[in-house]
């Protein structure tokens, strides 16, 4: 039986692993220097918030796992939604890999589509861009239009957060967010496991 440090493989999906990550991550922070350096605005200026840094890492503690819990309730209750999140998620992270992955994701894809993007497009425009990113593979059901509405529906609140408080804010809320989805996810496939290794061993 594996434990929350260990990687879960499924059959489902492809894997999920930090190197992505860290590629993707970095190609957005170059392309979100870019575009700041053609608008002669300092990488540094994007971090600058009238509210106090402890302050945003508090409320984007607080809206993370707020919308962690909706998320996971969502996930958790409905069995086509959980098989989708499988068909995402090929192989669900270790702890220390899944914490590396969200601060590496949410610091770039903040800083890409909340402090780059959304000042250049729009709200609703820098949101729905988030979305399609986002939008994973396979058939278009039931199951993905829930997916599509709810990673949408983050966006806008992530761009309100950073609009409303600042950036720290709502790295903040997407790492944290993050994180304790791939925890849950993790812990589903274990007791998805074990439930298969008692059923099997029931039918031996």
């Amino acid at each position: 039986m594996p434990n929350l440090i260990e990687e879960v493989t499924s059959n489902h999906g492809s894997p999920l692993n930090l190197q992505k990550v860290l590629v993707v991550g970095a190609i957005l922070l170059l392309v979100s220097g870019i575009i700041l350096w053609f608008q002669s605005r300092h990488f540094t200026t994007i971090f600058v918030s009238n509210v106090r840094s402890s302050k945003q890492l508090l409320i984007g503690l607080l809206i993370g796992v707020g919308m962690a819990v909706t998320g996971v309730a969502v996930i958790y209750l409905s069995v086509r939604a959980r098989n989708y999140a499988r068909t995402l998620f090929g192989r669900v992270p270790g702890l220390s890999s899944a914490l590396a992955m969200s601060v590496i994701a949410g610091f770039a894809e903040e800083i890409f589509f909340r402090a780059t993007l959304q000042p250049i497009i729009g709200l609703w425009a820098a949101s729905v861009l988030f979305m399609l990113v986002h939008s994973g593979h396979g058939s278009f059901d039931g199951a993905r239009v829930i997916y599509l509405l709810f990673v949408f529906s983050y966006g806008m609140l992530l761009g309100y957060v950073y609009m409303s408080f600042g950036l720290v804010a709502a790295i903040t809320a997407h790492a944290v967010f993050d994180l304790v989805c791939l925890i849950a996810l993790r812990l589903m496939s274990v007791w998805d496991s074990d439930a298969e290794e008692w059923y099997e061993s029931g039918m031996a």
